[in-house]
């Protein structure tokens, strides 16, 4: 899931594992209309992920999730 940050470029990205075995869920860059290298930061460690290119494949556990801030990086 997609959505925009308000009064900003930025976006956020909600991935989620609904099947029952830990799995990497690919997002490739054009799915999130930014460009393509783009900054993360991981909003539930706080952490920054750091700039990627093309696409994001994190290690997500059964009926986990992940939820990331989007910054273009072009």
């Amino acid at each position: 899931r997609i959505s925009d940050v308000p009064d900003s470029n930025d976006r956020y990205l909600a991935i989620f594992n609904l099947d029952d075995e830990d799995q990497p869920v690919p997002v490739v860059f054009p799915q999130i209309e930014r460009g393509n290298k783009l900054h993360f930061r991981d909003l539930w460690k706080r952490e920054d992920v750091g700039i990627l290119e093309n696409r994001i494949e994190p290690a997500i556990p059964a009926h986990g999730s992940k939820f990331y801030r989007i910054t273009p990086s072009n």
